[in-house]
Order: structure tokens, then sequence, then C-alpha cells
């Protein structure tokens, strides 16, 4: 008998009305093989977040023809002088033509869509912002980079998202990386698209659709996009979130000439 899994996307959809260890920040250096203090990988995680936090947004996609709005999450990954690109789920904006991106639980600037790739789930919007806000940007590596990150399974991960909405701004969870980067399909307007993908068990949901997935070197290697919740018999599972391999997206921003 043939099993289905069930996947979800990890938009929040709502009424109007409510709606490898690559690095450690010990002064000793880490000897590969030997385990690392819990007190070491703490430190690495708060690194990263406080190296990453300001260029993760919150998004939200609404239409003035429905009660209905979208809200997911996003990653800045350039800056033109105040204009700031960011990055989301295709899902989260599909279908609505008003957006915004949240710099904070409390404060949210109208952006504007540039692009979207439906086959690949992502999207990009941009946005204007005053230096006054201090949002940062995500240096995305070049392809022949040789200093570009290399996954591995074990390694650990920082999600940064926002969960059930806005109000779980920035809401961060760690996990590992589950399975090697792998091609997966996705369907979008009745197309069926190739993917590079791949699993992680950091706790990612509703909402945390275009969010961040970090390594421990700050760098951008995913973007979060959905989950496997039971297989066909109901069996229910956990810690089987996936991820859009980072290389998906610079060609995606390089194909539309955002880099």
């Amino acid at each position: 008998m043939k099993k289905i899994t069930k996947r979800i996307l990890l938009s929040a959809l709502g009424c109007i009305m409510i709606a490898s260890v690559s690095s450690c920040s010990s002064e000793n250096e880490y000897v590969y093989g030997e385990s690392i203090p819990h007190f070491e990988m703490n430190n690495s995680i708060s690194a990263v977040v406080d190296k990453v936090e300001n260029a993760c947004i919150g998004v939200t996609a609404s239409s003035t023809s429905s009660q209905y709005y979208s809200s997911g999450s996003g990653v800045v990954v350039k800056q033109d002088g105040n204009t700031y690109y960011a990055i989301t789920n295709y899902h989260v904006v599909e279908g609505y033509d008003n957006y915004r991106a949240y710099i904070s639980k409390n404060f949210s600037i109208k952006a504007q869509l540039v692009a979207t790739y439906p086959g690949h789930d992502l999207a990009c919007i941009k946005f204007e912002a005053a230096d006054k806000y201090n949002i940062t940007s995500i240096n995305l590596p070049d392809e022949d980079d040789e200093e570009k990150p290399v996954l591995n399974v074990g390694q650990t991960v920082v999600a940064i998202g926002c969960p059930l909405g806005i109000e779980n701004f920035n809401y961060t969870t760690t996990g590992t990386i589950s399975t090697p980067v792998y091609t997966s399909v996705i369907e979008a307007n009745n197309t069926y698209t190739n993917v590079k993908v791949f699993g992680h068990d950091a706790a990612i949901n509703s909402g945390n659709s275009g969010g961040a997935l970090f390594d421990l070197n700050a760098n951008l290697i995913g973007i979060n996009f959905r989950k496997t919740v039971s297989d066909s018999e109901g069996n229910m599972v956990e810690g089987m979130g996936e991820s859009i391999y980072y290389t998906e997206v610079i060609d995606f921003l390089q194909e539309y000439n955002v880099l």
C-alpha cells in the first residue's frame, strides 16, 4: 500500500478580525571530532542571532477585495541606499496586492512585490526605510566562492521567523540538518518544478514561511517553506521541516537582476 505523507506550507492564514558546528565563540580552538561544551554551543547561537536578527523581517499580504490575509517571514538580502530587498515564499504573497514588511513586532513599512518564482516558491519584495531603523542585509555567497556554506547532516542550524503571526516576531529555534540536499517537486499553478531542498528538525510552524535558516557562521543556508506533519494513515510526525537550498535563492535573484 502506497503511503502518502501530508505536508503543509507554513504561511499563517487568518481573518482580518483576528486574526557543524562551523564555529564557536570560545577562545580555545575547536579540534574536529571533539565534543563541544554546551555553553560554547549556546554562545555560538547567540552570536548568530546578534549578527542576523536585524535582517530578519515579518511579511504580511492582503487584498482590498478580501477580508483574509497571509502572514509569513522574510530575510533582507540586499541594501541599495535606503531600499531593502527581502526574500519570502511565493505562497505568502500569492493572490494578494498589498504587502507590508515588519521590522519589529509593532512597526511595519509598505512594500512592493519585485519578482516571483512560483515553481520554486520564492518571491522578492522591496521597501524603503531610514537608517535609524538599523536594518541590515545578509551577504549571499557567490556560487564559486571557496568559502560558501557546506551542509552536513547533524550540523546545527538556527531558524528565525514569525510562527503563528507577527506577534511572535523573530522567534528563534534551533535544530540539526537531517538530510543531504535533494531534489523535491514543488507544484504551483498546475506546474511541477524540481527544486533543491533539505530537511532539518528546527521547530517551524505556520508563519515561518519565507523565514531564514542559518548555520553557526551566520550564513543563510535555506528558506523555510514546509514541513511534514503526518502520513496517509494519520500517524503524526515531528521534526520534519524543509528548507529551499540557498543556491536556488541566488539563482532567482540573479535571474531578476536583484543581485
